[in-house]
């Protein structure tokens, strides 16, 4: 089975004083986790790509790093390609999202060759320097209209309204065309899991209610956000659009993008792991994932537990619930291209279906 059969269901109700009512029906399977159980260290982390078929390289080194004790060791330049991949997997997610999902929600088409170049490009800068330049030319010239470097230096939200009207490119024509749409969600203050330190989640990872609190994750009562904002919350220009609805998470986007790009022409070292055996966790497009295994006396798994991104972000109380909350009154037209434009941003890894308190059809 693949986790793209984790199904969201998204109920918005109409507009009161206090916001809108939201419903959110994580319908998550618990197959992937226990289809792991039983198993060896190795044969888990030959299992993991078959049943995820998005983020594949970030749940096989969150699970080396877990299953370390009981897989052979790598050496240094052995985890750097693993975590490259990671980065050159990350580059990808955010290029589709550009490429493709932000003229969907422009309602205009791709451009066409865009998405069959950024597989291509995406496929051959994983293991080549030559094509891993290539990929960071191809972005300055198509996505950004300049090179990721450069984006990195802007700081404020006129630096980035200027660039998204006077560059023709991908990200600054969706930039400009969704940026009213996304100020006018109302804005949602950023609770950072990526400011906690990994080892915190230990505990209620190992704990007899994990299953729970996996589905349903909260630290000490508070629902927390991951993703391409939490991981840069300290840049000047997701700091200055903060007060934007959410242009400060689609801004993060382009922020993360650019920011991998370049470490990977640094060649950045691999992060260190988690500093106990059992805990692996990477940070993937998406945002911080956690895997957590226990095994018996034979060197066999008797618990896993996989902690994504998705369960923080769509929490029933989380980040996707209050932004839905801040849709204005409108139309139900209006109302689904908003809420549509909101998972964007969130960006859960699984299907969802949109419920509408007024009469429409159903899905999204």
């Amino acid at each position: 089975m693949h986790v793209a059969q984790q199904h969201l269901h998204i109920h918005i109700g109409a507009t009161t004083p206090g916001g809108r009512t939201v419903h959110i029906d994580n319908q998550r399977p618990l197959q992937a986790m226990r289809l792991l159980e039983g198993r060896t260290a190795a044969q888990a982390v030959q299992l993991l790509p078959m049943l995820f078929s998005l983020c594949g390289h970030a749940q096989v080194a969150a699970a080396r790093d877990a299953l370390r004790d009981s897989l052979p060791p790598m050496n240094a330049a052995q985890r750097r390609c693993l975590h490259r991949r990671v980065r050159i997997e990350t580059v990808r997610e955010h290029l589709l999202h550009v490429h493709r999902d932000w003229p969907a929600l422009c309602e205009v088409l791709p451009h066409p060759p865009s998405l069959g170049e950024i597989v291509r490009l995406t496929d051959a800068a994983a293991d080549d320097s030559a094509a891993l330049q290539a990929l960071v030319d191809w972005v300055g010239q198509n996505t950004l209209g300049l090179p990721p470097s450069e984006f990195l230096e802007f700081d404020t939200v006129d630096a980035l309204r200027h660039w998204a009207r006077a560059t023709e490119a991908a990200a600054p024509r969706g930039l400009c065309t969704l940026y009213r749409r996304a100020a006018s969600v109302r804005a949602v203050d950023l609770h950072a899991l990526e400011s906690l330190p990994p080892g915190q989640l230990r505990e209620p990872l190992e704990a007899d209610a994990a299953l729970h609190f996996v589905s349903q994750p909260t630290h000490a009562g508070t629902c927390l956000e991951t993703g391409p904002a939490a991981r840069h919350r300290d840049h000047p220009l997701v700091q200055a659009a903060a007060g934007y609805g959410l242009l400060a998470r689609l801004a993060a986007r382009l922020v993360d993008l650019c920011a991998v790009l370049v470490a990977l022409q640094r060649g950045d070292s691999a992060p260190p792991a988690a500093e106990a055996a059992g805990l692996g966790w990477v940070d993937s497009a998406r945002g911080r994932l956690f895997h957590h295994v226990e095994l018996d006396a034979q060197q066999r798994i008797t618990r896993y537990r996989i902690l994504a991104p998705t369960e923080w972000n769509a929490h029933p109380r989380g980040l996707a619930a209050q932004l839905l909350a801040g849709i204005g009154h409108g139309t139900p037209a209006t109302t689904r291209r908003q809420a549509r434009l909101v998972l964007q941003a969130v960006d859960p890894c699984v299907q969802v279906t949109l419920h509408l308190a007024m009469p429409e059809p159903a899905h999204a």
